[in-house]
């Protein structure tokens, strides 16, 4: 924070004044320092809790027509909480040839519960694009200027895709599935990331079951 002090006179504070402002600002600075940390205890136990019980509710997930409804339902509970603007999970085909969108959700869908959203016009994608772009890393930005940007864009702006490789612990390039992110804005937070990829572990545990 910035302190800014103004005397009714134009004049220059002696040395004393000097050292009573500072000694004012170092405490003003310690008790901004205080409440940032406790905003940010209190936003990592929230985090905590709600990643603690989405693995509960992801575990519990019913089988059959209820699935996909289910999924989608906690998909839009991870977008509201970390104010995403957008959030899509793709499937390994049974062939593993190729990944086909399972579920899309927008920050302002309504209905999570409809089984036509947007997934239903997204194209599969080969398997081998995706295991080159994650060669290095289980999560990387796509930009327009990658191949693969309009195969998974999920809105008409142009901003850069966060993917998440979701693994099956068989091999650098053994995906079982991926998320892709958009921000509300432009980038997301590395706290969210690393969330993220925290709630796409456990997503990976329910495309294995």
């Amino acid at each position: 924070g910035v302190v800014t002090v103004f005397s009714p006179h134009p004049r220059n504070p002696d040395e004393q004044q000097l050292e009573d402002l500072a000694s004012i600002v170092s405490l003003t600075g310690l008790a901004i320092e205080r409440k940032q940390w406790q905003k940010a205890m209190e936003a990592a136990a929230a985090s905590e809790r709600f990643i603690r019980q989405l693995g509960v509710d992801l575990v519990n997930l019913p089988s059959g027509d209820e699935f996909e409804p289910k999924l989608r339902y906690l998909m839009h509970r991870i977008v509201s909480h970390y104010e995403l603007g957008a959030l899509a999970l793709w499937e390994r085909s049974g062939d593993d040839d190729s990944f086909a969108c399972l579920a899309t959700i927008h920050h302002n869908t309504p209905d999570t519960s409809r089984a036509d959203n947007a997934s239903a016009t997204i194209r599969p994608i080969a398997a081998n694009v995706v295991a080159n772009m994650l060669a290095d890393t289980a999560a990387e930005y796509i930009t327009p200027q990658d191949s693969i940007y309009d195969r998974i864009r999920l809105g008409v702006e142009p901003k850069p895709i966060l993917l998440t490789a979701l693994n099956d612990e068989q091999g650098e390039d053994s995906f079982i599935g991926f998320l892709t992110v958009h921000s509300c804005y432009m980038y997301i937070a590395q706290a969210t990331i690393d969330h993220l990829q925290v709630s796409g572990s456990m997503v990976r545990i329910v495309l294995l079951n």
